[in-house]
């Protein structure tokens, strides 16, 4: 049985910075996103924050964030340089500069023996953003979309 379904669950805290968790190649979107939040929640930074802001099928996701602001930015592509690139390029929009925090392709054909890992822990400075809303578009963050959400 192939599996496609992943998910990436994010929080954000001003305090005490930021959460992640990623899932991949599990057998149903749901499962991945249980993960994703499960994995996310267990961080002490901003767990109780955090939100599925993408849900991926069969394709490669990635992350990136500003190294001195609030931005960041995410993508999907077929192969992890292309995401990584789209959400680099993405995030970069928001006049600073930044860096892929994660990545992941959801690309397994076949059960794996164990769980897919837990997502590296965030090692810089928190990006102050709201998580874009669940979806499986492209998306970004920055202090305007906390205002005015209809623009992201």
């Amino acid at each position: 049985m192939a599996l496609a379904a992943g998910a990436f669950a994010f929080g954000q805290n001003d305090k005490h910075g930021w959460s992640s968790g990623s899932a991949y190649n599990y057998k149903t979107p749901s499962e991945a996103q249980d993960a994703a939040m499960t994995r996310c929640r267990s961080r002490q930074e901003a767990g109780s924050y955090c939100k599925v802001i993408a849900t991926i099928n069969g394709r490669c996701f990635a992350i990136a964030v500003q190294e001195s602001g609030n931005g960041y930015g995410w993508n999907t592509a077929a192969t992890g340089p292309e995401s990584e690139k789209l959400a680099m390029d993405r995030c970069a929009g928001y006049g600073k500069s930044c860096s892929v925090r994660d990545s992941f392709c959801d690309t397994a054909t076949s059960s794996p023996s164990t769980a897919p890992p837990a997502a590296a822990p965030p090692g810089a400075a928190p990006p102050a953003a709201a998580p874009a809303p669940s979806s499986n578009q492209p998306g970004g963050g920055s202090p305007a979309c906390q205002k005015f959400p209809d623009l992201c």
